[in-house]
């Protein structure tokens, strides 16, 4: 499938490459801007051999993607547009989710930034309407250089399934107290998702059970095929 294919030919050189995806009119007026003004950056369309991976839209890219990105591990960042904040302020714990997958958040406007900050989200201003001009790139490849610092290159990885507001917690607390870990968040509301969830299990030296909801039939039958020991505190004793 397309969202899989790696291209073993993809140019390597100083230029650092992301690849834009979500709203189509957006993620193609912020490619030309940075094919044809940047000097840093080169921006694609398709998941080849990239540095980061951009959603011009939230509250993430599509999951194919999100699950080839995590696997590959490939930072991801979120430009958020009018509608977006308002769908996960009305859904519940829609913004716990957001928060539990620590992507690097950005905003169109001062007032979506701002909404976004009292959902407990932080997120730098990303103006789609970007200018030509010097400043703009330099705006916009000062996100990519940010999203692309999130790299976990060398972390062990680790996933976390349960109460949504107590994963969102645990992963928070744990970029400070487990700096060497990664951990994937399995609070997936699609069943598409749910693939990203499977394929973090599989990778996952720790699964930590936080809560009393019960997971989904096929990722319990996962974990017992993998072996996966499951710890039920947050501390995993």
């Amino acid at each position: 499938m397309t969202f899989l294919r790696m291209n073993s030919f993809a140019q390597i050189g100083p230029m650092k490459r992301v690849l834009l995806t979500g709203y189509p009119t957006q993620a193609r007026a912020v490619k030309r801007l940075v094919n044809r003004s940047s000097t840093k950056w080169r921006a694609v369309s398709t998941p080849v051999l990239v540095d980061a991976v951009i959603s011009i839209g939230g509250p993430q890219p599509d999951p194919m993607i999100a699950a080839w990105a995590h696997c590959f591990r490939v930072p991801i960042g979120i430009v958020w547009t009018g509608s977006d904040v308002a769908r996960i302020d009305q859904g519940y714990d829609a913004a716990a989710r957001v928060r539990a997958r620590r992507y690097t958040h950005a905003a169109s406007s001062e007032r979506i930034q701002a909404e976004l900050h009292d959902l407990g989200i932080d997120a730098d201003e990303f103006p789609i309407a970007t200018s030509p001009e010097s400043d703009g790139v330099a705006h916009v490849e000062s996100f990519f250089e940010r999203v692309a610092a999130n790299a976990p290159a060398s972390k062990k990885r680790g996933i976390v399934s349960g109460n949504s507001q107590r994963v969102a917690a645990f992963v928070e607390a744990a970029a400070t107290t487990m700096p060497d870990w990664e951990f994937h968040a399995a609070i997936s509301g699609s069943r598409t998702e749910r693939i990203d969830d499977l394929l973090s299990l599989i990778t996952a030296k720790r699964w930590y059970r936080l809560g009393d909801q019960r997971e989904d039939r096929i990722f319990r039958y996962a974990a017992r095929l993998f072996l996966k020991r499951r710890y039920r505190t947050s501390n995993g004793k």
